[in-house]
């Protein structure tokens, strides 16, 4: 794979990708792997009575730490925790993706005072566990004219397919002229893997610093 930096592990994996790989080929490239991992997993779980302390440990919703070999279940609440024993999503999801920061760190984005006018969404390019993809797109948000920065947080609400495996959030900023606009986002897509594991409420946070610009954002399922 050309481009691909490790980031962040979370619940999953937090990957980012440069766009010049189609996400499809990118993020088969991530998961395959794991996948047949939890397949494994998943049929020696069915098929046998007795359980290693890894397997008790993801059955039972915990993060397994392979430094200190001992099973953390320190991130659970007695409110929220759910046994979730899939790395796909089996149910119809609703995932809010959140935008906390915006600021502008390059001077070529207008000729007079070199100030922007931002406009922020998000492409979602989802992967099905039989392979099959789809794309979701949030509402555009206009941060405003000559706006070098942007704290005020914006929220956007997607589905997420039934059998979902993983998804990319590609962020999209674009310069609006009156002449023509300026397509200014980075290129890059943020990708997670196992999103089944992911209990409802857990926070997974990503910022686009590629262009000439700081991004900051986080999605959870709702």
């Amino acid at each position: 794979m050309k481009t691909i930096i490790r980031t962040a592990l979370l619940f999953g994996s937090l990957w980012l990708v440069a766009c010049s790989e189609s996400p499809a080929t990118a993020f088969g490239d991530i998961v395959d792997d794991k996948a047949a991992e939890d397949a494994r997993y998943s049929y020696e779980r069915r098929s046998s009575s007795s359980y290693s302390d890894y397997d008790r440990c993801r059955l039972n919703g915990g993060t397994w730490d392979y430094y200190y070999d001992y099973c953390d279940y320190s991130y659970r609440s007695s409110s929220s925790y759910y046994s979730a024993n899939y790395y796909y999503t089996t149910t119809q999801k609703t995932m809010r993706i959140t935008t906390t920061s915006y600021r502008q760190t390059s001077y070529d984005w207008d000729v007079f005072d070199n100030a922007g006018d931002p406009e922020i969404s998000y492409m979602v390019y989802f992967t099905k566990k039989d392979g099959t993809t789809s794309t979701s797109y949030t509402s555009s948000h206009f941060l405003g004219t000559d706006t070098r920065s942007y704290a005020t947080e914006f929220r956007d609400d997607v589905t997420v397919p039934v059998n979902t495996i993983g998804f990319y959030i590609y962020p999209s900023v674009v310069d609006r002229d009156v002449s023509s606009n300026d397509d200014k986002s980075s290129g890059y897509g943020f990708g997670w893997s196992d999103v089944g594991y992911t209990k409802a409420g857990q926070l997974h946070t990503a910022t686009d610093d590629k262009g000439g610009y700081s991004l900051s954002f986080n999605w959870q399922f709702l």
